[in-house]
């Protein structure tokens, strides 16, 4: 039997903005695995079960970048709290570029018609680094245009973890025994980045 875990996919969002976009995103993922034989699963903190003595918040979702196959960035009209100069979101995305293969790093902004200087002034970082970079207007199209995504870089076997490693020659990933993945991501008791309410 093969104990190897499926690609995982760690969504990363500001969470009271886009709490439809996140959840239609775990929808998708869902679905192609339920649809389509694509076993993918979504990140989320009942995977950590508990956050271990001494380790905080951020080092925990920093690990879980580091365990992530795919990085789905969503990004809205707000940047997020930033005491120490940049939001949770933000960070995460840092770890994800240094963390994740570059074509398996997904950014989706949406079309809004105001959106705060410092998410504007981020966003034009990104553009600047990223291509291509998809935009959206509905919770529906994003979760198409993600599976879509999803959906070719599965066909091209493309995973940063398992292409790293070789395994089989990059041409198979691995399967995950139990055959359903995780439901969609928690969307309550979370504030920016999914960092737990404590």
């Amino acid at each position: 039997m093969n104990n190897k875990k499926p690609p995982m996919v760690f969504i990363s969002s500001r969470l009271d903005e886009l709490k439809e976009e996140r959840n239609k995103t775990s929808e998708g993922i869902f679905e192609l695995w339920n649809d389509e034989d694509i076993p993918l699963k979504v990140w989320d903190w009942e995977n950590t079960k508990e956050i271990p003595s001494g380790k905080s918040t951020y080092k925990v979702q920093s690990e879980g970048i580091g365990n992530s196959d795919i990085y789905v960035l969503i990004l809205g009209s707000e940047y997020g709290y930033y005491k120490y100069g940049e939001s949770p979101t933000h960070k995460e995305y840092k770890d994800a570029c240094s963390e994740i293969e570059e074509d398996c790093v997904l950014i989706y902004i949406k079309e809004v018609k105001d959106r705060e200087e410092k998410a504007d002034r981020w966003i034009k970082e990104i553009q600047k680094k990223h291509t291509p970079k998809k935009s959206f207007k509905t919770p529906d199209e994003l979760k198409n245009l993600i599976k879509n995504r999803l959906r070719d870089l599965w066909n091209k076997r493309k995973w940063g973890r398992e292409a790293a490693k070789g395994s089989s020659g990059g041409s198979e990933v691995p399967t995950d025994p139990c055959p359903y993945p995780s439901p969609p991501i928690p969307s309550l008791g979370y504030i920016d980045g999914g960092i737990p309410k404590m």
